[in-house]
């Protein structure tokens, strides 16, 4: 049995890619908030760059990812400082 029609695959990518950004911007906030505390930021740091990097091989490697534009573009930033200086 089905549950309903089939939604096309670029809107569930849409919403994935909405899903992917709204994360990484909590994980950003988080690590900002960390900084701003003077705690340590290499484990949120650390997860946010397996978390992008996931992404970027899904994009390269998913072809309705590619139409939307996500692969090489560096939407999601990078996180480049692993400890902003922060006590370990």
């Amino acid at each position: 049995m089905r549950a309903g029609p089939k939604k096309p695959t670029l809107i569930v990518i849409h919403h994935r890619l909405k899903e992917a950004t709204q994360i990484v911007g909590r994980q950003t906030a988080l690590i900002e908030k960390l900084r701003a505390e003077g705690q340590p930021t290499i484990d949120a740091e650390v997860s946010l760059q397996i978390y992008i990097s996931a992404l970027e091989l899904l994009a390269r490697f998913h072809p309705g990812w590619s139409l939307l534009g996500f692969a090489g573009t560096g939407l999601f930033g990078s996180v480049t400082s692993h400890s902003g200086g922060a006590k370990k």
